[in-house]
């Protein structure tokens, strides 16, 4: 797995097993050794794990301060009434930024992205994971499985083609 993929999403797992032992699981990691735990810890891993759970809504664990804060402020602006958000999905990076459509057909959009500077990283002909416009919080276009066929840098044009033309 290329770990420099910014566009990749996987699930990651923690759970806390005792004081000193944590179960940590993502494709980032590979780990060929069995797990080994005395069966004197068993009854704080459960506490733990109870706890872990009763302050689950309240509680974030963790060595990074605020380590949901930016899923969090990204959703919050996803889910806004007002305005309409770019997701742009590469095979190597994440675009998310105010903008509009200029023209939406069946196998081609074109989008007016208001950030210059994420345009500057758009490449030309690069594949496109996912593609998604939001308006006032719902979801109006998206595309899987296409490329960019154009973009315009001085204007934050870029236009964005399906590889899967039926019809």
């Amino acid at each position: 797995m290329d770990i420099d993929n910014e566009s990749i999403e996987f699930a990651f797992y923690f759970m806390l097993l005792s004081p000193n032992v944590a179960y940590v699981s993502c494709e980032l990691i590979n780990c060929r050794e069995n797990l080994i735990y005395s069966y004197g810890d068993l009854e704080n891993i459960f506490y733990l794990n109870y706890y872990s759970v009763i302050n689950s809504y309240k509680e974030v664990y963790s060595s990074v301060a605020e380590p949901i804060k930016g899923e969090k402020i990204l959703s919050e602006r996803l889910s806004s009434r007002g305005g309409t958000f770019v997701k742009i999905y590469t095979q190597s990076k994440r675009f998310v930024c105010k903008g509009h459509m200029e023209n939406n057909a069946n196998y081609c959009v074109s989008l007016k992205l208001d950030d210059l500077q994420q345009v500057s990283l758009i490449k030309d002909n690069e594949q496109v994971a996912l593609m998604e416009v939001i308006e006032d919080g719902v979801s109006i276009r998206g595309m899987r499985n296409c490329k960019v066929s154009f973009v315009d840098y001085e204007n934050g044009l870029v236009t964005i083609e399906s590889n899967i033309k039926l019809g």
